[in-house]
This record gives structure tokens, sequence and C-alpha cells, in this order.
């Protein structure tokens, strides 16, 4: 599997309920690569165990290395805004819409 398949697997094991597999098996990763989409998978990880101060720092360290991902701003947007941070949440979203294809963004 690549990098890809692997994060897929780990927020599908995640949304499983099995948190802790999905934990091992992106610690695994993260001890042979340093691609930044593994702090993408681990936001996504840890958005799914409701640990939100985590997944925005994790989303943070990635959009600090990837920061045109704009579907991934929009869920880090959603993240601050569900931890009370409405006004960081509110520039989050207003960032995401400006990077996002035409296209995509009424889904944000």
């Amino acid at each position: 599997m690549n990098i890809a398949e692997i994060l897929i697997h780990a927020v599908r094991l995640a949304r499983e309920g099995r948190l802790s597999d999905a934990r091992a098996l992106l610690g695994q990763v993260e001890g042979r690569s340093s691609a930044p989409e593994i702090d993408h998978g681990w936001a996504r990880v840890l958005m799914i165990a409701g640990e939100r101060a985590t997944a925005i720092e994790r989303f943070r360290r990635y959009l600090g290395r990837v920061p045109g991902d704009f579907r991934a701003r929009g869920s880090l947007a959603a993240e601050l805004a569900a931890d009370g941070h409405l006004a960081a949440g509110q520039r989050e979203l207003a960032a995401a819409v400006a990077s996002a294809p035409p296209g995509e963004r009424a889904l944000l």
C-alpha cells in the first residue's frame, strides 16, 4: 500500500470505531515517512476520536506545508468553530472558499 491508501485505511478504521488500530497504523507510517499527508490523516482520525485540540494542531501542521488544500482548511474551520473558536473558524472558512476552485466553493 502507498501512503494515500494507508491513510484512507486508517480513517476507515477510525470510522469503524477501531481507533487504537488507526493510531497504530498512523504511528507506523509516521515513523517511516515525513510526508505532510500523514498530519492530514492524523487530523481526520483525531476528529473522529473527538480530540479537537490535537486535530486542530495537526491540521495546522499539514496546512503549514500544504497551504492550498482548501478541503483541509474547511475541515480546520469546522473543528475551530466546534471548539468555540468562531472568529478563527470564520477566517479559515473564508480562506478555504477563496482558494477553492469555483465549482467547489458551494461544498464549503
